[in-house]
Order: C-alpha cells, then sequence, then structure tokens
C-alpha cells in the first residue's frame, strides 16, 4: 500500500575546486519540504536524513 507522496527540493553544494577547504568535509546543501515550506541547511549525510524522516513520520495517511 502506498501511503502518498511526499516532494523535497535538494540542491548540493559541490566545490569549485578539489583541493578548497571545504572539500573533502562531506556532502553540504539545502533541503526542502514542499508541503511545509521547511528549509534546512545540512553539513552531512546524517542531517539530510534526520530531515526527511521527520517530515515523512509527519506525513498522514491517504484515506482509502
Amino acid at each position: 500500500m502506498i501511503r502518498g507522496m511526499v516532494t523535497f527540493v535538494l540542491r548540493v553544494w559541490i566545490p569549485g575546486e578539489p583541493d578548497e577547504p571545504d572539500a573533502s568535509d562531506g556532502l553540504k546543501g539545502t533541503v526542502e519540504h514542499i508541503d511545509s515550506g521547511d528549509v534546512r541547511v545540512f553539513a552531512s549525510e546524517s542531517a539530510l536524513l534526520t530531515f526527511v524522516r521527520e517530515h515523512l513520520s509527519r506525513t498522514p495517511s491517504a484515506s482509502p
């Protein structure tokens, strides 16, 4: 059974040069939950996934 669909916009920051100081720090960017307009800056994969999981847990079940 499919509960519904949730939309996020993900923007990932890509360093200009591989030797820039921030180049090896991992995944960075912003994520937006479209329904709520909530936007979060993240600096790691775990922070991104935490944001997504928070919003998925709030998603109401679709009516039959």
